[in-house]
């Protein structure tokens, strides 16, 4: 089925892909609208993002696929706006924080760098705040997976802003 023609569909350009060459057709609210008051959220590099200051103001619900040891854009956006977050990452649990607490104390036992981010973690995610390890997918492989469907049908905010940093295939769509 397509709807191509539908008024509240958006039919994006082709684009290639190796050897494929793709079409999308999209809702509308996707479409590209150019945005003139972008914000830098996050770190530097890896973290961080441009983002529509109005977007961020209208949300009233932070989801973020992908966390591990980097909530610096989740941290930036609560003090613009200070909305619920649910942050989403399985990898990130205490078997991961041991590991990166002995890993950077061997590297600097002095620093304390480990310790001191575990800590940070621990501050952000309380409250309305949440890290909910679980990946999210297309399918339900275990307790530990759970789909894009499920976490939206799981609340009830209607503007949701949706933050996807994963790697490779931390996560298969």
């Amino acid at each position: 089925m397509t709807f191509a023609n539908d008024k509240n569909m958006h039919k994006t350009k082709n684009f290639e892909n190796g050897d494929d060459n793709l079409q999308a057709t999209l809702p509308k609210f996707f479409a590209f609208r150019q945005a003139i008051d972008l914000v830098r959220l996050g770190q530097d590099y890896d973290g961080g993002y441009l983002v529509s200051l109005e977007d961020l103001k209208r949300s009233d619900l932070l989801i973020g696929l992908g966390l591990c040891d980097d909530w610096s854009f989740e941290k930036d956006f609560t003090i613009i706006n200070d909305v619920e977050v649910m942050a989403f990452d399985a990898s990130t649990n205490y078997r991961f924080w041991i590991k990166r607490v002995i890993v950077e104390f061997i590297k600097n036992p002095f620093g304390f760098y480990g310790l001191k981010k575990f800590i940070s973690y621990k501050r952000f995610f309380n409250g309305p705040r949440k890290h909910i390890k679980k990946f999210v997918g297309l399918n339900t492989f275990s307790s530990q997976h759970i789909t894009l469907t499920e976490v939206l049908n799981g609340t009830k905010k209607k503007n949701i802003f949706l933050k996807i940093d994963v790697e490779g295939s931390e996560y298969l769509f």
